[in-house]
């Protein structure tokens, strides 16, 4: 088995600012890709491409697709699993580290005039939990505890209907990030942060439609850099300030829509994301003094997310989905912590949507996710265990539902 040493400089109190790394998230690293429940039933298979309120947050320049004033909100419950073995220096489990969330994301579009058409999403596009209980060896040693991120962006956008063949957007992303990240053990810390500034990003978009049917879509959603400041408190007399600057990945979405006949629609696309921006996270302050670092290392490598699936028309009021994905994680075995356990991930995924009225309709969206085989898990912890590492691997399955309603004001 690989192990790798993490330097954490002969205290354990380094974990504690480790501000993304907050467990199983649902797409690579700490994203979260659930943002639409029609999305989630087809894997989210040419989203960029995708006739759907919702599908603003991959690809802005899809709003032209509106008529009207339309709102959606959407909810996401996922159930993650992620059973960790520690295998040296004391062989044992660790037990379930995943913790169950739910997540939100609200839209909404106004169609101006023949060429113009407004949106707004608001979303958690980076976040989630994990916790080790009480009692785990790994948590009494400090190499983990209970980690929590909290993103919140708002996302309007502009769209451009150039013709019937081409429309272009674009848009503004204000985001908000906060963190807590606990580690007992000797010593014990807690790090809790809050951006001190908004982070800034962008969103760009286009769609293409050369024929009746068919659809093609490019988005991009930037990076954003969040500087967090907080408090590392539990191992020293007084709290010690602390910063973090954390800069999130951008991502390029393309989809594909086609037609086939009056009740078969088919889609594929691919996102790519740049994890290779986060390297490592920047630390200033006293507390960085005080654990005798000025970065924490990542090493992210950049992650693709393949996805096709099909929709069926079985009426005029119901349409039935179904999709497959795969997901190159941006983690390795060198670099996969205790706290971001991640790999490779296949994606098995259906849903429905009714419309009862021509005002409102419903989604419903599952989709099970399971990580490929028993990955390697390591890091080294200080204080009384200095030079001690801890390895161990991890296996993982996620459970997701989510369900929207959609509103139709005008046609």
């Amino acid at each position: 088995m690989r192990r790798h040493h993490a330097g954490l400089a002969g205290s354990a109190a380094f974990v504690v600012l480790m501000a993304a790394t907050v467990g199983e998230a649902s797409a690579g690293g700490f994203a979260i890709r659930e943002q639409s429940a029609e999305g989630l039933g087809m894997a989210f298979a040419g989203m960029a491409a995708a006739d759907s309120l919702s599908a603003q947050f991959w690809n802005p320049a899809t709003l032209t697709s509106v008529n009207g004033f339309v709102t959606e909100t959407n909810v996401s419950g996922i159930l993650p699993i992620v059973n960790v073995n520690l295998t040296s220096p004391l062989p044992q489990s660790e037990g379930n580290v995943g913790i169950g969330v739910v997540i939100p994301a609200s839209y909404l579009g106004y169609r101006i005039d023949d060429h113009w058409v407004v949106g707004l999403g608001i979303n958690s596009p980076f976040g989630l939990m994990t916790s080790y209980g009480g009692g785990t060896y790994l948590r009494n040693f400090g190499v983990a505890g209970t980690s929590r991120v909290v993103s919140v962006d708002v996302n309007p956008n502009v769209a451009y209907q150039i013709n019937n063949m081409v429309s272009v957007a674009a848009g503004l992303q204000v985001q908000y990030m906060e963190l807590r990240e606990t580690a007992f053990g000797l010593p014990a810390g807690t790090y809790v942060g809050k951006t001190n500034d908004l982070g800034l990003g962008f969103t760009l978009g286009a769609t293409l439609k050369p024929m009746a049917g068919t659809e093609l879509g490019i988005g991009y959603r930037s990076g954003i850099t969040n500087r967090i400041s907080g408090t590392l408190s539990g191992f020293a007399p007084v709290g010690l300030d602390g910063e973090l600057k954390l800069n999130t990945p951008g991502t390029l979405s393309v989809g594909l829509s086609q037609a086939l006949g009056e009740r078969w629609t088919v889609r594929a696309g691919t996102e790519f994301v740049n994890w290779s921006t986060l390297k490592s996270v920047a630390v200033s302050g006293p507390a960085a003094a005080a654990i005798g670092r000025t970065s924490i290392p990542y090493n992210y490598n950049d992650s693709w997310f393949f996805s096709t699936g099909a929709e069926y028309k079985y009426s005029d009021d119901l349409r039935l989905r179904a999709g497959i994905g795969y997901e190159l994680s941006p983690n390795d075995d060198e670099n996969r912590s205790f706290r971001l356990p991640d790999s490779d991930r296949i994606w098995l995924s259906g849903g429905l949507s009714y419309a009862p009225a021509k005002t409102y309709s419903i989604d419903l969206g599952y989709t099970f996710i399971h990580g490929f085989g028993d990955k390697l898990l390591s890091a080294s912890a200080g204080g009384p265990v200095t030079n001690n590492v801890f390895s161990g691997t991890y296996s993982s399955n996620i459970h997701i539902l989510s369900v929207a309603w959609k509103i139709k004001f005008g046609t």
